[in-house]
Parts: structure tokens; sequence; C-alpha cells
């Protein structure tokens, strides 16, 4: 099996020496191609699973000292700063 990428091209009217001048070209399957696939992450856990009630619990927190030191702000520049309570989960 060809494993390149991107192979070069060959010489012009040689046939490849898997091919003959009347060998049907195809497109053959590839099955190591990657699909993706749209999900939420909600539904990824069970209702019951632990990780639900670590976000209940970061959500009870006071997070307020720690909104106060994001220094990005709506309106200035800069990346995005990662929520605490995601932090805070992990």
């Amino acid at each position: 099996m060809d494993r390149t990428l991107f192979p070069l091209a060959e010489a012009e009217g040689e046939p490849r020496a898997e091919e003959s001048a009347d060998a049907p070209r195809l497109k053959r399957a590839n099955r190591a191609q990657i699909r993706l696939v749209p999900m939420d992450l909600e539904s990824s856990l069970p209702q019951e699973h632990a990780a639900r009630l670590i976000w209940e619990f970061v959500e009870q927190l006071d997070l307020r000292p720690l909104y106060a030191q994001i220094r990005a702000v709506e309106g200035h520049p800069g990346q995005n700063a990662i929520e605490p309570k995601i932090l805070m989960a992990l």
C-alpha cells in the first residue's frame, strides 16, 4: 500500500507497475480516514456521573476573586481567559 501523502507525478504515458492500460481507475475506500462528528459534552456523560457532582460543587463556590484578576475585558485586545469554573473543576 502506498503511504505517500502526495505522490510525485509519474512520467507521461508510463503506466505504473501495478496498472495496465486497460485497468479501471477506481475511488478506493480509505478505512484510516478520520471522521468528525458533532456532539455536545452535556449528553456525553450519564446523569449520575461523578463529574456532574464536581461541576455542581464548583458552581456553588464564590469565584469572584478569580474573575477580578482576569485582565482580558470586552472592548480591549487580548485573548479570552479560560473561565475559572473550568479550571477549578479540573
